[in-house]
């Protein structure tokens, strides 16, 4: 890329916000620069009578699965007991845990696995499945905390390993709308006619920052998307989908995204959907 790009982080809440700030922290030597533009707003739902059913029968499962930060946060708001010691929890990540440990009363009594950082960068639920085997953990009743719609897999593969598994939503996706600080800020990049490069953190999230980009404000329309980084194959795979077909595959730290930027065109360096 001739010009610095300016990497448009859609990962929501407080870890994407954080992600972007770290970005222009570590790509300010280059002039990379970064645009926190989360592709959802994570609305928790902690008066759903079924979250709250769910949750008054804890003592009863043997796992409680977290499958992101917001999750626990919503499980926290919605508690109304402390966590029973007798009910293993699992993270899909270190974000995860530390949500879990932090906001979940008494959480720490119970015993939690969670992927590795390096493994977790690289899978998600299947590096959390992973952990779960390696852990040795064969849970008969699990729990699964999770937001409205969400990816099958931990429960599907969990029921194919015997367990009786439950879901339960903690909270929902809404796509974020912009508002007209964030629209001016895209259009100033815009104009400077600096490469935007989206990194996304999820496939729905694909679809939400498409939608917003082919609004009627919009400086950038989606079809002049030309290069996308994302934190898993499966994104790629819905981003190509899409029309973006150059997609690069890198895990959701600073570190990763800029040797990503820089391994543009150079396949050999990064793992392409394809591989």
């Amino acid at each position: 890329m001739d010009r610095a790009p300016l990497v448009l982080v859609t990962r929501p809440d407080r870890p994407g916000r954080l992600l972007a700030a770290r970005l222009r922290d570590a790509g300010s030597a280059s002039g990379v620069s970064a645009l926190w533009w989360p592709a959802f707003d994570l609305v928790p739902l902690p008066d759903d009578p079924v979250l709250q059913a769910s949750l008054a029968r804890l003592a009863g499962f043997d796992l409680a699965v977290f499958v992101s930060p917001a999750a626990a946060r919503a499980c926290a708001r919605a508690l109304r007991a402390p966590w029973p010691e007798s009910t293993a929890i699992a993270a899909v990540g270190a974000g995860t845990r530390q949500a879990v440990l932090s906001c979940i009363p008494e959480a720490g009594r119970a015993r939690i696995v969670a992927p590795s950082d390096t493994a977790a960068a690289g899978g998600g639920s299947e590096a959390l499945l992973s952990a779960l085997r390696r852990a040795d953990l064969t849970p008969a009743r699990v729990l699964v905390v999770r937001a409205q719609r969400g990816r099958e897999l931990l429960a599907d593969a969990l029921t194919k390993a015997g367990a009786q598994v439950e879901q339960v939503a903690a909270y929902r996706r809404v796509v974020h709308r912009p508002d007209s600080c964030a629209w001016a800020a895209l259009r100033a990049i815009r104009d400077l006619d600096r490469p935007i490069v989206p990194f996304l953190s999820s496939s729905e999230g694909v679809d939400a920052l498409r939608e917003q980009l082919d609004g009627e404000i919009s400086p950038l329309p989606w079809n002049e998307i030309r290069v996308a980084l994302c934190l898993h194959p499966r994104i790629a795979e819905a981003l190509a989908a899409r029309g973006v077909a150059d997609a690069i595959v890198c895990d959701a730290d600073a570190e990763s995204i800029l040797d990503g930027l820089g391994a543009h065109g150079k396949p050999d360096r990064v793992h392409w959907p394809h591989e």
